[in-house]
């Protein structure tokens, strides 16, 4: 069903697909982890070649305002799926970040990286 949520979801799917060239054998909606014993569902998650997380992305409808809450969300996501970028949009506001696994530092991004800049 298109719900507004899904409606963003399938706007963004597009966006790493044609406009960033992740490779959709890469790309996984709605996946399912685990947190604090809870079944929570990631949106959009994309690996790297070695099956490991790289990017994780957290969508709202439109009318949903980008949010402490949604911020505290996709950090809790990350928390279980260590990506190294985050994108956080409800289709009219997007967030990009890159965390630093190691030293936990967040740097604030204009846009997702290319995949081939990131295939290196």
């Amino acid at each position: 069903m298109l719900t507004p949520e899904e409606w963003v979801r399938q706007h963004v799917l597009y966006y790493l697909l044609d406009d960033r060239a992740f490779p959709q054998s890469l790309v996984v909606s709605e996946i399912s982890l685990q947190i604090n014993g809870l079944n929570r569902r990631c949106d959009i998650a994309c690996y790297d070649r070695n099956g490991n997380p790289l990017v994780i992305v957290e969508c709202k409808a439109p009318e949903v305002n980008i949010t402490d809450k949604a911020l505290h969300q996709i950090a809790q996501y990350n928390a279980a799926l260590k990506a190294r970028f985050l994108m956080l949009t409800n289709g009219k506001q997007h967030f990009f970040c890159e965390v630093d696994q190691h030293s936990g530092e967040i740097q604030k991004l204009s846009n997702l990286p290319h995949w081939e800049e990131l295939s290196l």
